[in-house]
């Protein structure tokens, strides 16, 4: 499951890094007989994902600028937090089968590595460490969105 590097823009974005190792990438060498991500790329204000929808995808932002936008009871929408270059959503889709709890869309062109669900149940068999990456990461959103929600009452 090696992927070759495309030249993706790391210098000294670690983010990056800790996300490739997150989906399982460069650091687990599981064969080079089969790739377990793909890339996408998508053009300005295009909805990546739709709040509500079902997900089995994690996106891995390579390149570009996201919005996460939720939806409000009436209708109405409200961005609540912005991700570029090295930033992961979609995760808890590899975790339970809820629906999408927000709406990300892309704000300039961007370029994803995406890794699905059964891709990710397979690698994470063979590299249980991958697993606990996905919780700490969900701990980390935890703790960003609390700290975004304790700001705006301030």
């Amino acid at each position: 499951m090696r992927i070759p590097r495309k030249n993706y823009p790391l210098g000294k974005n670690t983010a990056v890094e800790r996300d490739r190792y997150l989906f399982g990438i460069d650091r687990f060498g599981t064969g080079s007989h089969r790739s377990v991500t793909e890339e996408m790329e998508m053009a300005e204000n295009e909805d990546v994902i739709k709040q509500n929808s079902i997900g089995e995808t994690v996106y891995l932002i390579i390149n570009g600028q996201v919005s996460v936008i939720m939806e409000k009871e009436d209708g109405s929408q409200a961005e609540i937090d912005q991700m570029d270059s090295g930033a992961a959503f979609g995760e808890m889709a590899l975790i339970d089968n809820s629906p999408r709890s927000a709406t990300i869309r892309t704000i300039t062109p961007s370029r994803f590595l995406i890794l699905h669900k059964q891709e990710f149940k397979e690698t994470a068999m063979e590299f249980p460490r991958i697993a606990l990456q996905i919780c700490s990461v969900l701990s980390q959103r935890i703790r960003h969105l609390h700290s975004l929600v304790q700001n705006k009452k301030s």
